[in-house]
């Protein structure tokens, strides 16, 4: 930990899990592991380095409805900033978009309620929309 505290400008973290039973299930982890990372995001802000804490939720069909207390528990570790982004179920631009068509409201909501949060010390990027233009074609949600 001190070696990216003290010498690296920004850090992030993917975590798609909002609770100890989903991250077991994102992760093939234990329970605990949750609370383990969540400690560990808060010991590291707690250094106060100038190294950057984020972190990056990539959104499917189980997390959709939970980005915003997600988000809210990252900003309550101290984490500065938080990206979501779709997850990418194909290399063809079509079955992606089929896959996040039925989610994609809920996600737009989820990410408005999750931008509430911002304030001075903490900011909600949107990249959810971006799917689409990285396999050449454009994403509609």
């Amino acid at each position: 930990m001190p070696l990216f505290a003290d010498w690296r400008t920004w850090i992030r973290v993917s975590i798609d899990g909002w609770d100890g039973p989903s991250y077991a299930r994102y992760r093939d982890a234990r329970e605990t592991e949750f609370a383990k990372v969540m400690g560990n995001l808060s010991a590291f802000a707690a250094r106060n380095s100038r190294c950057e804490l984020g972190a990056t939720i990539i959104v499917d069909a189980t997390n959709a409805g939970k980005v915003a207390t997600l988000a809210a528990q990252l900003k309550d570790t101290g984490v500065r900033q938080v990206k979501v982004s779709a997850c990418v179920v194909s290399n063809d631009a079509a079955k992606n978009t089929a896959y996040h068509e039925p989610i994609s409201a809920t996600v737009r909501e989820q990410i408005e309620k999750a931008r509430q949060l911002d304030d001075g010390t903490f900011v909600v990027h949107d990249d959810y929309h971006t799917l689409g233009d990285r396999f050449g074609t454009k994403h509609t949600s």
